[in-house]
């Protein structure tokens, strides 16, 4: 995990990652949605990662294949709620769930 701060008070970024062979890989990124920021639907959020799951896994496989290259990027769509911008990228072995914007924890 890492944390950006955007006046010593406020954080404005969360990066957390874990590795994709993990079964608990989900539970943990989930974890990382539930923030305690005014106008966050978790539910939305929750329901979000797990289709921002499937989708970069299925653009890591089609994107392997295609390449033949097992160390490729791929990057989910987007999800919003209220002043936060949540995005998850994956890469060969890891998932990273970047999560921006005002007061973001």
């Amino acid at each position: 995990m890492s944390a950006g701060f955007a006046d010593h008070t406020n954080l404005s970024s969360l990066l957390c990652g874990t590795g994709t062979d993990k079964s608990s890989a989900l539970d943990f990124l989930a974890a990382c949605t539930e923030l305690d920021v005014a106008e966050i639907d978790h539910a939305k959020a929750s329901s979000w990662l797990e289709r921002a799951k499937r989708e970069t896994d299925s653009l890591y496989k089609e994107r392997a294949a295609e390449t033949k290259n097992k160390k490729e990027y791929v990057v989910s769509g987007v999800f919003t709620s209220g002043p936060v911008v949540m995005l998850l990228h994956r890469t060969y072995d890891t998932y990273l769930l970047r999560i921006l914007g005002h007061a973001a924890a």
